[in-house]
């Protein structure tokens, strides 16, 4: 369950939520970044571009859902997984999020907030291989 920090209604999916942001009179954008987005997602998005020419979006509208970073010729989906992704209802949540990207034709590449801490390289290159085979 993921609920609502403007009103405290929960909602099975993300993709609930997002229709029902709009009801605040708030765009999903404005309420992702006021209520998710992380510096730390950004600092690491930043790294990740110097390690590729193509242009990493930000938080773009996508089958339903708002990926951190998405790499649209490489249909790669980036997501900065924040410690809060290790609780069984985003592990259930990311599950289903990430299947449907995959039905989609996407890759998603996620970076745990621990691993991009402790093993920067280690992401950084996981990273630049999967930009260069796929």
């Amino acid at each position: 369950m993921i609920k609502c920090e403007i009103c405290g209604r929960e909602f099975e999916l993300n993709r609930s939520l997002s229709s029902h942001v709009i009801t605040h009179k708030i765009t999903i954008q404005e309420y992702y970044d006021k209520y998710f987005k992380t510096p730390e997602e950004g600092i690491c998005l930043d790294e990740l571009q110097k390690y590729t020419e193509y242009k990493i979006i930000r938080n773009p509208q996508i089958i339903g859902y708002f990926p951190d970073g998405l790499i649209e010729e490489l249909k790669l989906d980036i997501e900065f997984d924040e410690k809060e992704h290790d609780y069984q209802y985003h592990i259930d949540s990311d599950i289903i999020r990430d299947q449907d990207f995959e039905h989609s034709g996407y890759q998603v590449f996620r970076i745990k907030e621990k691993d991009w801490f402790e093993n920067k390289e280690t992401v950084i290159n996981e990273f630049k291989r999967i930009i260069t085979n796929g």
